[in-house]
Order: structure tokens, then sequence, then C-alpha cells
């Protein structure tokens, strides 16, 4: 079989260490909200999802000590600027899916995945989840 020949400008994609710890941080966030989801539920007297019939962990954040925000790109076009406007956005539920992702909705219902959220953002959430769990658990 006969090798084609590389672009010039070809590099291989390769992940730099810090990117590798980012990713696995972020793993063990997911890891850590989905054992405080239980923990929570138990807290608050609730019972255990179904699961069969494929109910996920899911937190109303008003049963939380504290609010969690995200910063979420906002519709900029009517101020004809081309830079990219944040604002933040109070989040409604936090779900431990099935999968082990991690999802937040806001009130709209508009959902984001651990994949979108930054690492400060997941750091916030678990953090909040853990402080509110040791003061139900009192």
């Amino acid at each position: 079989m006969k090798k084609l020949p590389l672009k010039k400008d070809f590099t291989p994609s390769r992940r730099t260490i810090a990117e590798n710890l980012a990713n696995e941080l972020r793993e063990k966030l997911k890891e850590h909200i989905a054992i405080l989801m239980p923990k929570l539920y138990e807290a608050l007297g609730w019972e255990t999802p179904n699961f069969e019939e494929e109910e996920e962990w899911a937190i109303c954040t008003g049963d939380l000590e504290n609010p969690i925000y995200i910063k979420v790109v906002v519709d900029n076009s009517y101020l004809d600027v081309e830079d990219t406007c944040y604002e933040d956005m109070e989040v409604a539920e936090i779900i431990s899916a099935l999968d082990g992702d991690v999802v937040v909705r806001n009130e709209d219902g508009d959902e984001w995945t651990s994949a979108d959220l930054t690492l400060d953002e997941l750091v916030n959430i678990a953090k909040v989840l853990e402080e509110s769990y040791w003061k139900m658990s009192k």
C-alpha cells in the first residue's frame, strides 16, 4: 500500500500535561458531584429516583444553601459589537445523569452539560452541594 505524503503544515494533535490535568479534574469533579447527590437526597428525606424508568438524581437549587450561577453567552447582535458578551445566569436544577455527566438547567429549561461548564463552575457546584449537605446533615 502506497503512503500518501503529509502536508507540510500537518502537526499531530497532542494534549499538554495541563490539558490532561484539567480533564482529569473535570472527571473527578463529576464523580464527586455524583457521590454528593444521593447524600443530599438522603439529607432531604427524598426517595431514590427510579432508575428503571430512567429517572436521574436531580436537585432544585432552591433546596440548597446558596444559589449557583454560570456564565452564558448572550446575544449582543443588536449592539453591533464584535466582542462576546457574557451574563451570569442562575441555575435552577442540577442533574447527575445516568451516564455520569452533570447537567444544569435554568428556569426556562435551557441545559448545559459539564462540557459546557468551566472548571470553576464545576468546582462551585460541588462546593455548594457539599456545604448544603453538611448543613442539612447536622
